[in-house]
Order: C-alpha cells, then sequence, then structure tokens
C-alpha cells in the first residue's frame, strides 16, 4: 500500500471514528496496520474506537503503545489520561495530563482532563485553577465550561455546609451565654 493510500484510509477512518462508525473506522485501522504495523496514528485511534467499545484495558494497551512510537504528540498524551480517568486511575491521568500541557500548553482539552484528574483526586481548588485554564483558552468550550460550573457548585455547597457548621456552632455559643445548656449542646 503506497503512504498516500495510508494517508487517505487513516483521514477516513477518523471522521468514521468521530462519526460513530466505530466497527468501519476500527477495520481502517486494523487494514492500515498490516501494511504498517508500528503505525503509532492507527494504534493510538484503534485504542479510542475501543475505548468507545467499552474495552478500556485494550485502550490502553493501544495509546500506551502509540505513545511509545510518537512520545512528542501532545493528544496522545491527552487521550491517555482520559482512557487512565476512565479506568479508575487518576493519579497517573493527572501525569498524562500534565505531559500533554507540557507539550503543547495551550491545550483546552489537557487543562480540562488535568481538572478532571484533579476532581477525581479530591482538589477542587487546583481542578477548578485547570478549569479555568481550560474556559480562558477556549471560552466556548462546552465540556470545560461544563466541568467548571459543576466544580464551582460543588466548592459552594462545601463552603455552605462549612457555614451551616460555622453557624451551629455560634447559634451552641449564644444559647450557652443565656444559661440554656442543653439547646447550647444541641448546637454543637
Amino acid at each position: 500500500m503506497h503512504p498516500i493510500e495510508i494517508d487517505a484510509i487513516l483521514k477516513l477512518a477518523r471522521s468514521k471514528l468521530r462519526s460513530g462508525q466505530v466497527p468501519q473506522a476500527e477495520a481502517m485501522y486494523r487494514q492500515v496496520l498490516q501494511q504498517q504495523p508500528n503505525c503509532g496514528e492507527a494504534l493510538h485511534f484503534l485504542g479510542l474506537a475501543a475505548l468507545q467499545r467499552g474495552k478500556a484495558q485494550e485502550a490502553l494497551n493501544l495509546v500506551r503503545r502509540s505513545l511509545e512510537l510518537e512520545p512528542g504528540k501532545a493528544e496522545y498524551h491527552n487521550n491517555f489520561a482520559t482512557v487512565l480517568g476512565r479506568m479508575g486511575k487518576p493519579i497517573e491521568a493527572l501525569g498524562a495530563a500534565q505531559r500533554a500541557i507540557d507539550l503543547r500548553k495551550d491545550f483546552t482539552a489537557a487543562h480540562g482532563n488535568k481538572g478532571v484528574a484533579l476532581e477525581q483526586l479530591g482538589r477542587l481548588d487546583e481542578a477548578i485553577g485547570s478549569y479555568r485554564r481550560a474556559v480562558e483558552l477556549r471560552p466556548d468550550h462546552a465540556e470545560a465550561l461544563g466541568n467548571l460550573g459543576t466544580a464551582l457548585s460543588r466548592r459552594a455547597i462545601a463552603d455552605c455546609g462549612l457555614l451551616n457548621a460555622d453557624l451551629k456552632r455560634h447559634e451552641g455559643t449564644k444559647w450557652g451565654t443565656k444559661g440554656q445548656r442543653d439547646k447550647a449542646t444541641k448546637g454543637l
């Protein structure tokens, strides 16, 4: 197969994958891999197809292999973060997202993936910072906006919970100063 043909097949396969025609895209990527077993692009997007089919371990192996072949691709590191995140590995996902950002500082999706990983790790304030950076880079990025809104809501709820606890403590102190110890103890 001629390199021009392979490029055409890869382009068509990406289009099929984006439009949800996963089996057709997979067949095309496999066709390319029969001719070029070390084609990082075919391995990478075959991994994303596997992820869409719910085959996370297969996706992980394929995307990891594509990164071994082409470690300088920010997009590959970012998608690796996505796969790791879906597998419940936020520490590893955070590292992959950060590598993507190190390779391309203005990578909106990588900042978003970093935020997701940070949020999964319980580091909400840092996650909000990553989501904000993603929105700064692309104010129309729906996923980044949604994630930022959700994280800010969680922060507000947490802050309200702390406020309620403070109010209860204060209420208990107030009742205690009036000599009503039972009410004071309830407030604490």
